[in-house]
């Protein structure tokens, strides 16, 4: 009677060492994957905020008004409110939310302005919403937004969720990725070129280690 030969200890090894370059091989492939899944997911909730907004402006003669959406433009959807890589949303708070303010002469009062495309309306962000030219940078990745010193609303926005920045949707309705060095140049509010570019400079290393705008 034959009996059955196992495997020596070496076949084994060197089974398990093919399985592991093998995983070593597909890992970062499927990370990259799962990241283009969601920032595909992330763009959708983004086109779906354009829609909202649509409706809004369509009941305000065009206007924004005074805030995001209300609930009844979304359907009340709480997976809209949640950037499927984790974190929420925020509109720009130069659109429409200083009406009443003295800054009114800084305010969008609505999208149909030229280069809307360039204007943020409704992006990922993790706290503040009015950002100035001259606000600094944080001085590390997830630096969390400390409240309203005036330098630094643009914290919330500065984030590397999405490839080394964030996914926002502009006054056009396209919906783009942004790099965190390319928040400092798009215009965020009318007189934005208009205020000392002190800001961003120099930038902090983990911002340096970021991609360059497309």
């Amino acid at each position: 009677m034959s009996k059955t030969k196992g495997f020596t200890l070496i076949e084994l090894l060197v089974v398990i060492s093919i399985i592991a370059l093998l995983m070593a091989i597909l890992m970062p492939t499927l990370a990259k994957a799962k990241e283009q899944a969601l920032a595909a997911s992330c763009k959708a909730n983004l086109k779906q905020w354009t829609v909202a907004y649509t409706m809004m402006l369509d009941d305000n003669n065009g206007l924004f008004g005074q805030g995001a959406p209300a609930a009844k433009y979304y359907g009340d959807n709480a997976k809209l409110r949640e950037c499927p890589a984790g974190g929420g949303y925020s509109m720009n708070g130069w659109c429409g939310g200083g009406f009443a303010t003295q800054r009114a002469e800084m305010v969008w009062k609505s999208p149909d302005m030229k280069d809307a495309s360039e204007v943020p309306m409704f992006l990922d962000n993790a706290g503040g919403g009015v950002p100035h030219r001259y606000d600094v940078a944080p001085p590390y990745e997830g630096c969390p937004y400390p409240g309203n010193t005036n330098v630094n609303e643009i914290w919330g926005f500065c984030l590397n969720r999405h490839a080394g920045g964030i996914q926002g949707a502009f006054c056009d309705n396209s919906i783009r990725w942004v790099s965190v060095k390319e928040l400092w140049d798009l215009p965020w509010h009318r007189t934005w070129f208009d205020e000392a570019p002190e800001g961003p400079n120099p930038w902090p290393k983990w911002i340096q280690k970021l991609p360059d705008p497309r």
